[in-house]
């Protein structure tokens, strides 16, 4: 029998398409397990990228923390060029923490009519003055004062020390050995401060209790535990 060219065709081809569809089967299956890996191979290199500019990030903060707080204890350990009153509160609020006080106000202190509470720095200028000795007072020609403006200020007295500073009124509450506790950290603080018009009271339930500025504040805000103020001079070379 004779066959005809399409038979020939199909029995020539016919093995080749089948092995071609089987080894297409059978390799698909791979093909897609590799595009599946080449994906996960993209994510994890994008991740990997994103880990190691966090970490140079991270690294770049702890190296620009260590910078800061060096700056921050050599600011402590010499009179600062000014108050730097922020970082004040956070050393205060750090000490109040581990005395386990409160802190409950850091005010600007009300001008008294009387003398002033705040002028250590004369108090300090005192030792270092030289002793002048008496000499009798000698006759000077009469000059004719220069005329000035009424609310022209009198120019102020030089300063030796050339030292500044700053009071303010802090209010803290606590049990009385975290209040003595809080005052040793004060003793031995970094900066060059002082305290003045130290009172400690409770608040009372008439008022007969002695009038001052911790008694005030016990009275007013109600308090059970008893309330430390004292003014904090600080002191700053410009």
């Amino acid at each position: 029998m004779k066959m005809t060219p399409f038979q020939r065709n199909v029995l020539t081809f016919g093995p080749l398409t089948l092995g071609a569809t089987i080894l297409c089967a059978m390799t698909y299956p791979a093909y897609l397990d590799s595009e599946r890996e080449h994906t996960d191979l993209a994510a994890k290199k994008k991740e990997y990228q994103e880990i190691t500019q966090k970490m140079s990030e991270r690294d770049r903060l702890d190296n620009l923390k260590r910078t800061l707080e060096g700056d921050i204890n050599s600011l402590r350990n010499s009179v600062p060029k000014a108050p730097y009153l922020d970082l004040l509160m956070l050393d205060l609020e750090r000490m109040a923490g581990e005395s386990k006080v409160n802190i409950l106000a850091l005010e600007q202190p009300e001008k008294a009519s009387g003398p002033s509470e705040t002028n250590d720095l004369e108090e300090l200028m005192k030792p270092i003055k030289p002793n002048q000795s008496k000499v009798l007072p000698q006759l000077k020609p009469f000059v004719a004062p220069t005329p000035t403006a009424s609310n022209a200020k009198p120019a102020e007295a030089p300063n030796p020390l050339g030292l500044k500073q700053v009071t303010k009124r802090l209010f803290v509450t606590g049990e009385y050995q975290d209040l003595i506790a809080f005052v040793k950290h004060l003793e031995t603080y970094q900066r060059v401060i002082s305290l003045k018009d130290l009172s400690v009271a409770i608040a009372a339930g008439d008022n007969t209790a002695s009038k001052n500025a911790a008694a005030e504040r016990a009275q007013k805000l109600k308090l059970t535990k008893p309330v430390m103020s004292f003014l904090l001079n600080v002191y700053y070379l410009p």
